[in-house]
This record gives C-alpha cells, sequence and structure tokens, in this order.
C-alpha cells in the first residue's frame, strides 16, 4: 500500500501499521502564490520503516537543513574533491530545485591549512559532483575543505573535511 502525505511541521496523522519512507518532497515558497523551491530526499537504506501503533505521535526528522561536504582523495599532486549532500538525518539526496526549476547553483569548496589560511578555492562540476585541487608542489599537511552551497532557499549545514596531503 502506499500512502501519500502532505503536511507541515505538525503532525499528519496515519492509521495504525508498519510503513517504509522512502521518498520525501519539500517545498519552499518565500512568498504565497509565487513558484515553489523543491528539495528530493530518498532514503540511502532503500526505505526507513516507521511502525505507527494506536494513540501514539512519533516524531520523525526529515529534509532540511540540507548537510554538504566533499570526500578528499589524493592522487599524485591532485585532491579530488567528491560532492555530498544528505538531509538533516544522512538521507542522499536526489536533486535540489529553484522556484523555476533549475539545479541548485553549483557548490564551491574553500580549502585551509592548518593555520586556517585560504590556499584554494574550487567549483564543483554540475555533470559530475567533483572538484580539483592541484597542490602546489612541496605542500604538505593537514587542510580542510569546506563546502559553500545555495540549495535555492532551503537552510544548509556545511560539515567540514580534514584531509592529509604526502
Amino acid at each position: 500500500m502506499i500512502v501519500v502525505l502532505y503536511g507541515d511541521a505538525g503532525a499528519i496523522p496515519l492509521p495504525v501499521g508498519r510503513f517504509e519512507l522512502n521518498e520525501l518532497e519539500e517545498w519552499l515558497t518565500p512568498n504565497a502564490g509565487e513558484p515553489r523551491a523543491k528539495i528530493s530526499v530518498h532514503s540511502s537504506s532503500g526505505g526507513d520503516f516507521i511502525d505507527i501503533k494506536a494513540g501514539e505521535t512519533l516524531e520523525l526528522a526529515a529534509g532540511s537543513p540540507v548537510v554538504v561536504w566533499v570526500k578528499a582523495t589524493q592522487e599524485g599532486d591532485t585532491v579530488r574533491l567528491l560532492f555530498h549532500t544528505t538531509d538533516v538525518t544522512g538521507r542522499r539526496w536526489v536533486d535540489v530545485r529553484s522556484a523555476q526549476q533549475q539545479w541548485a547553483p553549483p557548490a564551491v569548496v574553500t580549502i585551509r591549512d592548518a593555520a586556517g589560511r585560504k590556499v584554494a578555492t574550487c567549483k564543483i562540476r554540475e555533470d559530475n559532483n567533483t572538484g580539483e585541487w592541484r597542490v602546489p608542489a612541496g605542500m604538505k599537511g593537514t587542510f580542510t575543505a569546506t563546502v559553500a552551497f545555495d540549495p535555492c532557499g532551503f537552510a544548509v549545514q556545511p560539515k567540514p573535511t580534514t584531509f592529509e596531503v604526502k
């Protein structure tokens, strides 16, 4: 049985039973009557199961803020950055679209050294969610990558990534 639910931050009544949360869409309307921005979330594990008992109210976190980070891997003098987005609970994102149904703008990654000095920025490519940082000759040590991303008006929570360059 498929149950489609509509609601906001309040309680949504459900019948007693076991349900699988496969997909979630969250919509944002800055002003009544204007187009809405949308984020779509799919469960990373194939579905979260929810058991509803009679008379029970269950709190389920889902949706924004959008959590953003990169996974950094070094290949020679290049650090490859793979861009990730999830919802507040870790469910992976499928897409983030503006009110005009355009993809969210590309993310930009700032890389800082252990002293906090900015050493590079790179744009994440839209076609494959990756970016590259060519490490200057002789530069080694611990670095932190932080993502700047505009998810079309939804709240965002950057999660810095620390990595080593050898």
